[in-house]
């Protein structure tokens, strides 16, 4: 039967995620962004960034044996205790169920200085426990979490984000009003213009057929005072 590590610390003391702006971890102190990843040690309940989560282990008796995020100092204390097979007083947790009636400490034999021949060698005694409704780990502990928390801070940071592309958005439809606006009255002067031109050509062309016209008829009289004369 596997060994029980001491020191876990329950879920609900572990560091609140959303008060925490940096690494907990020894010198890290990376700071955690808005899309940052805020894991809790499953041992010693610190605030772990993802870099100093990725260390994963296996604690004894504790999360169904499955692998969970623990910090690089847990997890050393955790391998020692598995190499070692050592119970820390005070932490002994039943694997399958844990009695409602606290668990009481056994008499400490008296210590030995020599053994006689032919005699046993005391048994053990088992280590005292404390109450186990404070150490056992509730269902909630069993799940990693790695859900990114959000704080006041993130959050109106993403609200100036979002009125400044508000505003530039709003100035560019502005802009594009305008463009259009002046586009329109160009297209209106060019129209006009055009209109002014085309009526500028009839009118020179009407003025053409009528000198065509009066070119005809002078050189008919010309020609009929040629005739006259001769």
């Amino acid at each position: 039967m596997s060994t029980p590590v001491g020191g876990v610390v329950p879920q609900d003391r572990w560091q609140p995620q959303q008060r925490v702006k940096v690494c907990q971890y020894q010198d890290c102190g990376a700071p955690f962004g808005f899309f940052s990843t805020k894991v809790n040690c499953h041992r010693c309940g610190i605030v772990l960034c993802g870099k100093c989560a990725s260390t994963k282990t296996v604690i004894p008796r504790y999360y169904s044996n499955e692998a969970v995020p623990v910090c690089q100092r847990c997890y050393q204390v955790v391998e020692r205790y598995k190499a070692r097979g050592s119970v820390t007083p005070g932490y002994v947790v039943h694997s399958t169920t844990v009695s409602a009636t606290p668990a009481r400490s056994s008499p400490v034999p008296p210590p030995h200085t020599s053994q006689a021949p032919g005699t046993h060698a005391p048994s053990p005694q088992p280590a005292a426990a404390v109450s186990p409704a404070a150490l056992v780990p509730t269902v909630e502990a069993v799940t990693v979490s790695t859900k990114p928390s959000v704080t006041d801070a993130d959050l109106h940071a993403l609200r100036g984000v979002i009125e400044t592309l508000q505003q530039a958005l709003n100035d560019a439809q502005c802009n594009a009003a305008k463009a259009a606006t002046s586009a329109a009255a160009q297209l209106r002067t060019a129209e006009e213009e055009n209109a002014a031109l085309k009526s500028t050509a009839d009118l020179l062309q009407q003025r053409l057929v009528t000198a065509a016209q009066q070119r005809a008829e002078l050189e008919a009289q010309v020609a009929r005072l040629a005739a006259d004369r001769d």
